[in-house]
């Protein structure tokens, strides 16, 4: 099987071809969980009700988890994923 070089013109329609075909997958309706993963905004605000619903932690304890959260929403979202 050989596959010929494309050049020129045919190369460039080919990339764009391939760069529609991509753009496409993103804005394709898809059968994946998507709907279940809820928004940024959402799971800050769940993670805070979270922990400032946490008996074991005092309320100086829960500002500064707040804070932090704020600042790093990767560890609001482990903090989400260890504490189901």
């Amino acid at each position: 099987c050989s596959h010929a070089k494309l050049t020129g013109p045919a190369a460039i329609l080919g990339v764009a071809d391939a760069l529609k075909s991509i753009a496409m997958s993103f804005t394709a309706p898809t059968n994946f969980f998507l709907d279940d993963v809820p928004s940024t905004l959402k799971r800050r605000i769940n993670t805070i009700q979270a922990v400032c619903t946490d008996a074991s932690l005092s309320s100086n304890e829960c500002a500064k988890v707040v804070a932090l959260f704020t600042k790093d929403e990767a560890i609001a979202d482990a903090y989400t994923a260890i504490s189901d």
